[in-house]
Order: structure tokens, then sequence, then C-alpha cells
């Protein structure tokens, strides 16, 4: 039988991981902080992470799509 476990991690550290991840692609700023963390039902697999900067331009969206092997091999 599978065992289910909680994985437990500070959203400040999900925004720095996002953040190094998009820099070449998305411009989110270095003093974005996290507002909220959305989830879903319907979005099966997704969540929204709400951050806000004095420093965006719009508020358009941001999709994220991690490709493991860019964090690792870039």
């Amino acid at each position: 039988m599978a065992i289910r476990r909680k994985v437990v991690v500070p959203v400040d550290t999900l925004l720095a991981i996002i953040k190094d991840y998009t820099r070449s692609t998305h411009d989110i700023p270095d003093d974005a902080v996290p507002v909220s963390l959305q989830i879903k039902p319907t979005e099966k697999g997704m969540f929204g992470l709400m951050v806000q900067s004095e420093n965006f331009t719009d508020d358009a969206p941001i999709r994220v799509n991690f490709d493991i092997k860019r964090v690792y091999t870039a």
C-alpha cells in the first residue's frame, strides 16, 4: 500500500525558485512578495501563487511550465 506524506515548502522558497527559473523569459521583479497560494480543484495539478510588486508593468498571469532538464543542464 502506498503511503502518503506531506512535503512542506515555504512559499518564499517557491517564489525564489520561480523567479530564478523564469529570469530569462519573464521579468518577475526582485521585490515581488507572495500574497497567497491558490488551489482550484478543477485545475488538476496546478496551483497559483499570487505575488505583488510595485515594479510589475501589467497584471497578466504568468504561466510557468517547469522542464527539469533545463534546471540541471542550463
